[in-house]
């Protein structure tokens, strides 16, 4: 073939290799296995092998090696030149390297020392490919049957098939870097979309496969207390490979999570620590992998993987791998926080709806489990508890687990006012030594626990805990911190919104009793206000009230469940020993029947018997001596502060007072009523001279009242009216009174003001009010011509018309200086004539039913 005609087929070959349509395609798979096989047969040569350089390790990766004879491609085993600098040089310098005078060749000696294929009897043929004026390849081309010398026309062309290799790998970057960029714009893009961390994860090892061209991609979860690893996510794992866990320095993942550096390999199946698990099917060839650091540790691990019919990967595909950690770190952080606000947000609206609770022992054990409801999600919690005095939360702990924690705080005071955060539980000298059994003992991995404080007082905890490592982060724990903080408040909050609605509660009774002893009560009335007012202050199972009688005894005046002789009875078996051992006492105590024997042995065993806890005392004095007692025995322990003493102690004051006042007004009015009694038979012998006139009419208007259905109460007024209903004629003359004719229009006016002096008398008596008023107006007549007023119909009250009535039945048939006396018929007669003018017709028909009624017995007789 003439030499022309050989330069015209090589160019041609090369326009053929330019223009195929292989070479505009990502994969530079095809393109190369073609370009070798080409070069094969043009050239005549049994081997052609193409190398892309690495330049951060000065390694030749061989991307085609195609051996003519048998047309099998293959892939050999990464070629280091570290160590063949001279080589090195010259391929930097050279445009091609004859290596055919193998003896004399100075390159010969480094060439074999790296076992690559150059011994006696060869010719190799290298060609540098470059590309941007940058060395990134080598076409070695070689002859194993014998040795060639290489004419300037198959030198030429090898160097021009170079050029279109390089012109290909540069494309292939070009259209490698643009695919890659565009497919971490859609990771990106997609990503913001995702809401679940699992999607997230789910997303990333998918578009990691796919912008770097790996045949699958694992993503590991690290562990680096216990020193594990194992896959999360996977995106066309090999079998097997999506349940696997390593140990850290197991495998080419155990190793990155260890050293926390990037690590490639080339050929895995000669990789040193590579997994057991690995050799059983050798699913993949060259592995890439790249850990995921936040706060300085690894936190993951992506591992991709290639097989062995594909080139090994390379700086773009690292570059591009960083990039999408990156990217996956910005949102692993953005998932963290929105989650994490997105929870607090909803926590505190939550907590701000169970703190406008406005009971105290439901309000609090609503705020404890919000708490753990959105504050276990946030720590990843498996198990918590809270203590908050006397109210408890336990949350997949054993049943009183938390007790014995609050236990242990209490017999150790000393041990802690500060939190702590165990990832892993181990004998450390930061907990303390119960605890450590405590946990252990329930299979507690972690721990996080806060104390919750009060005025430097600690007054309970939070606790949360897993059975599996949890490394809290400083902002968690920080959450937990101030939810303890948050938590503390609140209870003071509520507990003193309790203590001040009780104390306004007292006081509210304060005041009740206040504008109930406004009014004149009756020495039984005060003390039946005194003591309800007292039970409702102190909510006693059972109460009673002792005072100091004016002979000094001691008695019972006011019980509540128990019986008051029962009282008295106790009482008068150990009176001295109650009265020295209690009595003593100028202040409100309380105490347990268990703390000490403060109350004599049969009063104590009594109320023991009746299941009596908690005794509270309250003195009533009068100038500084305990004129009387109030006890209030509950079954279960109460606290009794110091402002609760304090106002009880000022009602037990106001209440001494008013039984004073009510005795002392009883004894007066005691008193006055017999004075104004003897007065008012004296004035009915005076007129009458029968001494019991104002009897009988008592008993005629009680009786009638009765039958008209009259409270006691209105019966009582009307009694005392008609047994004072003469009282107002002793500002009237006797002359007047014994005249036997007509009065004088001067002396009936004297007669017409009795009634109000009678109401004058009476005044003084406040509680006699009603009784002043039936006084004076039983002289008015029901059709308005009585007096002293002239009211008429209803405007009379009741009583007054009842005791008209009576009264003027028994003056009718009593003997008066000025007339005779009339048969009761005859009065009944005059009554029936008088009905609807001077009397009530519904007062006659009740009276007159009466009469009947008593009249119809035999002997009957008016009682006295």
């Amino acid at each position: 073939m003439m030499r022309s005609d050989a330069g015209k087929m090589y160019d041609d070959i090369l326009v053929q290799l330019a223009t195929d349509p292989n070479i505009t395609k990502v994969d530079p798979t095809p393109i190369l296995k073609t370009t070798c096989e080409v070069i094969a047969k043009t050239l005549d040569v049994e081997q052609v092998s193409v190398y892309k350089l690495e330049v951060s390790r000065l390694g030749l990766i061989p991307l085609d090696v195609f051996y003519a004879p048998t047309r099998i491609h293959r892939t050999l085993p990464e070629i280091s030149i570290q160590k063949m600098p001279v080589f090195y040089n010259a391929i930097l310098v050279n445009r091609f390297l004859d290596i055919f005078h193998y003896k004399e060749d100075p390159y010969f000696r480094e060439l074999r020392t790296q076992s690559w294929g150059v011994e006696d009897g060869k010719s190799v043929l290298f060609v540098p490919i470059r590309g941007g004026g940058q060395l990134i390849g080598l076409l070695k081309i070689d002859q194993v049957r014998s040795r060639r010398i290489w004419i300037e026309e198959e030198i030429n062309f090898a160097c021009q098939t170079a050029d279109v290799i390089g012109m290909n790998f540069l494309y292939m970057e070009i259209l490698q870097s643009r695919n890659a960029s565009e497919m971490i714009l859609s990771y990106v893009q997609d990503l913001q979309k995702i809401e679940k961390f699992d999607h997230l994860s789910d997303q990333f090892v998918c578009y990691t496969t796919k912008a770097i061209q790996a045949d699958s991609v694992l993503m590991f979860k690290v562990d680096p207390h216990l020193g594990r690893l194992w896959v999360t996510h996977t995106y066309q794992a090999p079998i097997g490979y999506e349940k696997l866990s390593l140990d850290y320095r197991e495998g080419v993942a155990g190793m990155v999570a260890d050293q926390a550096k990037t690590i490639l390999v080339n050929d895995y199946s000669l990789y040193p620590y590579r997994e057991a698990f690995y050799d059983l099917d050798k699913p993949f060839h060259t592995v890439f992998a790249k850990p995921v650091l936040r706060d300085g540790e690894v936190i993951a691990v992506i591992q991709a993987m290639r097989s062995a019919n594909k080139q090994s990967f390379g700086p773009l595909e690292e570059c591009v791998l960083e990039q999408m950690i990156a990217w996956y770190g910005v949102f692993i952080d953005r998932y963290q926080l929105t989650s994490k606000t997105k929870i607090i947000r909803e926590y505190q609206r939550t907590l701000n709806r169970i703190l406008e609770t406005g009971y105290f022992s439901s309000g609090i054990q609503d705020l404890m489990n919000t708490i753990l409801d959105y504050c276990m999600p946030v720590l990843r919690a498996r198990m918590a508890a809270i203590r908050l005095n006397n109210h408890t939360i336990n949350r997949g702990l054993p049943d009183g687990f938390e007790q014995k924690i609050n236990e242990l705080f209490e017999n150790d005071t000393t041990w802690r006012n500060s939190g702590i955060s165990i990832p892993t539980v181990n004998p450390t000298d930061e907990i303390h030594p119960l605890l450590m059994q405590m946990i252990e003992s329930v299979g507690i991995e972690s721990l996080l626990m806060v104390p919750l404080l009060l005025k430097e007082k600690r007054v309970g905890y939070i606790l949360t805990a897993s059975p599996f490592y949890s490394d809290w982060s400083r902002d968690e724990i920080n959450l937990l911190e101030i939810t303890g903080k948050h938590l503390a408040l609140e209870y003071h909050r509520m507990e003193t919104q309790i203590k001040n609605k009780h104390q306004i509660h007292l006081i509210g009774r304060m005041n009740t009793l206040g504008h109930k002893l406004s009014y004149t009560l009756t020495y039984d009335e005060a003390i039946e206000v005194v003591g309800n007012t007292a039970v409702e202050m102190m909510t006693p199972d059972i109460a009673f009230l002792l005072l100091r009688q004016p002979n000094g005894t001691l008695n019972t005046i006011y019980s509540y469940g128990i019986p008051s002789w029962k009282i008295n009875q106790l009482l008068e078996s150990e009176k001295d020993g109650f009265e020295k051992k209690i009595l003593e006492y100028k202040r409100p105590f309380s105490f347990t029947l268990e703390s000490g024997e403060k109350l004599p042995k049969q009063i104590t065993n009594y109320l023991q018997s009746l299941d009596i806890k908690n005794i509270k005392f309250l003195p009533f004095l009068y100038q500084s001596q305990v004129l009387g007692l109030f006890v209030s025995a509950n079954k279960n322990v109460q606290n009794w502060s110091e402002d609760e003493q304090s106002i009880t102690s000022i009602f037990a004051n106001t209440a001494v007072l008013t039984l004073q006042n009510a005795w002392m007004y009883d004894e007066l009015e005691k008193g006055y009523l017999e004075l104004a009694l003897a007065l008012a038979a004296a004035m009915d012998e005076r007129e009458t001279k029968i001494s019991d006139c104002t009897l009988k009419i008592a008993n005629w208007a009680e009786k009638t009242a009765r039958y008209l259905g009259c409270s006691e109460d209105d019966i009582h007024d009307i009694r005392w009216a008609a047994l004072l209903h003469d009282i107002g004629k002793l500002e009237i003359p006797e002359d007047v009174l014994r005249k036997p004719g007509p009065l004088s229009e001067d002396e009936w006016g004297l007669v017409q003001q009795a009634p109000r002096e009678a109401e004058k008398l009476i005044k003084p008596l406040s509680r006699y009010r009603t009784v002043g008023m039936i006084l004076s107006s039983y002289h008015e007549h029901y059709d308005g011509n009585g007096y002293p007023n002239q009211l008429k119909g209803r405007q009379i009250p009741l009583g007054a018309r009842i005791l008209a009535l009576a009264e003027a039945y028994m003056s009718m048939t009593d003997h008066r200086f000025y007339r005779a006396a009339m048969m009761p018929e005859q009065a009944i007669e005059e009554i029936k004539k008088n009905s609807g003018r001077q009397f009530d017709p519904v007062v006659v028909e009740a009276f007159i039913n009466t009469w009947t009624d008593i009249n119809t017995q035999k002997d009957a007789e008016l009682p006295i």
